[in-house]
């Protein structure tokens, strides 16, 4: 955990130390070397965050990316067309969109 918060202060400060000195112009060699400080500790900070990352947890991440998708669209984009199908099964639909959405977000987030 605290090679995360370590990768976050890292990258917060090479965006405000690349900010401030954007600000400044870049006719001063010190700016030059401020901007490529900031630009050193963003690729170490996004170095340390995805190290940290194991293929288990990204593989868990985009399966819930995907199932909520599909929850979503089960829940907001299901068809519901009487012709050709009972008006029950538009509920069936939205309750397992539902079921699918809260899956997909216990994925993304744990």
């Amino acid at each position: 955990m605290l090679e995360v918060i370590g990768g976050a202060i890292l990258i917060a400060f090479g965006f405000f130390a690349i900010f401030i000195s954007a600000g400044e112009g870049f006719s001063d060699p010190k700016t030059l070397v401020v901007i490529l400080a900031g630009v050193l500790a963003i690729i170490v900070g996004s170095w340390l965050i995805i190290s940290t990352l194991t293929l288990g947890i990204i593989l868990r991440k985009i399966a819930g990316l995907i199932i909520g998708g599909i929850g979503l669209f089960l829940i907001f984009g299901f068809p519901d067309v009487p012709d050709y199908q009972p008006n029950d099964m538009s509920f069936a639909g939205i309750i397992i969109g539902f079921i699918m959405a809260i899956i997909g977000i216990y994925l993304i987030l744990f």
